[in-house]
């Protein structure tokens, strides 16, 4: 429509906002990665707004789902209970219920996943 068009040709006149956005994403990301990284989640590498990761099995007792109790079976259920969504990935294809993502955000919003992230994880074990 006309004024989607116009819309989106005002957008791309916007490159100081985009530039600063990139910035931010880059640089929030890069602590993400290494916060999480250091509470032994598996991180992969990105250069887009979001982060895909994976959790690590420490024993074959935390591999097998029989032996978790009903609030630990997923760190979505965890992090959902203490008011953080995260994106499971258990329905993409070849990815089982380790597989997660997330968005980056603003420093702020980044610390408070991290609180939450951390106190799930020591909920489940």
């Amino acid at each position: 429509s006309g004024p989607a068009q116009l819309a989106g040709e005002a957008a791309l006149g916007e490159t100081e906002y985009v530039n600063r956005a990139r910035e931010l994403v880059k640089r929030e990301r890069s602590w993400l990665k290494a916060q999480m990284e250091g509470l032994g989640l598996f991180v992969y590498d990105s250069r887009a707004n979001y982060i895909f990761f994976r959790e690590r099995t420490h024993s074959k007792t935390q591999e097998d789902s029989r032996t978790r109790t009903p609030e630990s079976r997923s760190l979505y259920d965890a992090c959902l209970k203490n008011g953080i969504l995260i994106r499971s990935c258990a329905n993409y294809r070849g990815l089982d219920s380790r597989f997660y993502r997330i968005c980056v955000k603003d420093r702020a919003n980044n610390e408070t996943f991290i609180r939450v992230l951390k106190k799930a994880m020591e909920e489940r074990d």
